[in-house]
């Protein structure tokens, strides 16, 4: 009996091939031997750390250009919430509340102080 008929689901794998140079070559087979990996586990771990850090680098750039929240962002990164927002500390990027309308906070401040500068930001947010 096949693993399928017994209930157990077997992930569905495809190769992918890229071109290498020598030298790119090379250094495969001197890391490999370093790491006591076979050649395509050390490029199935490179790639698997590239792709992450790729994911990170684009929700990364979404979150500080404002396109997405810090939640959207982490799921963007296949991260856990608390892991994203600790690269984003890490590399220093400010976290904004998004619960704070600072369009309503700024009025408050306008009409407390009356400041017509800080109305007018306020209004043209």
């Amino acid at each position: 009996m096949n693993d399928e008929k017994r209930g157990v689901k077997m992930s569905a794998t495809s190769t992918k091939s890229i071109h290498l140079t020598k030298e790119e070559i090379e250094l495969v087979r001197t890391l490999a031997k370093q790491e006591y990996l076979s050649e395509s586990a050390l490029l199935k771990k490179l790639f698997c750390e590239g792709l992450r850090n790729h994911l990170t680098e684009m929700a990364v750039t979404a979150y500080t250009k404002g396109m997405v929240s810090i939640g959207e962002a982490a799921q963007m990164a296949k991260m856990p919430y608390l892991a994203f927002f600790e690269e984003l500390r890490r590399r220093r990027i400010v976290v904004l509340d998004e619960s704070i309308n600072l369009k309503a906070e700024l009025s408050d401040l306008a009409e407390k102080f009356e400041d017509e500068r800080l109305a007018k930001v306020a209004k043209n947010m």
